[in-house]
């Protein structure tokens, strides 16, 4: 009887070490199986973390990249825009400057000439100074003894005229052939003498300046005498 008791406890105690055994290894395998889904969730979710925060830093970097591209663009269309304005004040520069130059170069006009052989007169004839020995700006004519007035402004003229014995004659400068502004009387009793006289005028561009005989004022013949030194005519721009 004592036999088969311990015998029925053996039994029932490997029974149930048996049964713990299983059930310990089942709840290890469920515990595996949760350990090992829960570190696939994990590292699914760390992925995804990651490709989260890469797609936001490379949206970030695009973000400045445009912005920093579209600050360069504005930038290099100011330079340009400052180029253009550079090279436009550069050419008007240029233009001002070449202007200057021909302004100031137009401003040298300045003539003087002398009677080249001696002469007498008609009335209201155009004395021509015939012998240049300056003539900036080329603005006096020796052939027909005319000034022409090249810019408008105020001018300086001056003229000496020398006769001989028994003459006389009134020689006066004339501005567009029909005002009579400066006169010159020389006359010689004996030998030789000269009459010289000057004016400031103020003419407009295009005028017409001459020396002339004043009708019949004086005493035939009308001499003037010539080798170019002696009856001269000069004048020159003060200003504009």
């Amino acid at each position: 009887m004592c036999c088969t008791y311990l015998l029925l406890v053996f039994l029932f105690s490997s029974l149930v070490f048996e049964i713990s055994g299983k059930q310990w290894k089942m709840n290890a395998a469920m515990s595996e199986e949760k350990l090992g889904r829960t570190r696939r969730e994990h590292g699914f979710n760390l992925y995804k973390t990651i490709e989260i925060i890469m797609n936001s830093q490379k949206e970030l970097y695009d973000t400045k990249t445009r912005h920093f591209e579209a600050q360069i663009q504005k930038q290099n269309e100011r330079i340009e825009k400052l180029t253009k304005n550079l090279d436009k004040k550069y050419d008007n520069l240029v233009k001002d400057i070449a202007s200057f130059k021909r302004t100031e170069k137009s401003k040298n006009i300045g003539f003087s000439a002398g009677v080249k052989n001696s002469v007498i007169l008609k009335p209201n004839e155009i004395v021509k100074f015939n012998v240049i020995k300056s003539n900036e700006g080329k603005a006096y004519d020796p052939a027909t003894g005319i000034f022409l007035v090249p810019i408008s402004g105020t001018y300086m003229f001056t003229s000496t005229i020398l006769t001989k014995a028994s003459s006389a004659l009134e020689i006066c400068l004339k501005v567009n052939h029909k005002i009579y502004i400066m006169c010159v009387y020389p006359t010689a009793v004996d030998g030789y003498n000269s009459a010289t006289n000057s004016v400031v005028l103020k003419l407009k561009k295009g005028d017409h300046v001459v020396m002339t005989k004043n009708w019949t004022l004086g005493r035939k013949p009308f001499y003037v005498h010539g080798n170019s030194s002696w009856s001269t005519f000069s004048g020159f721009l003060i200003h504009t």
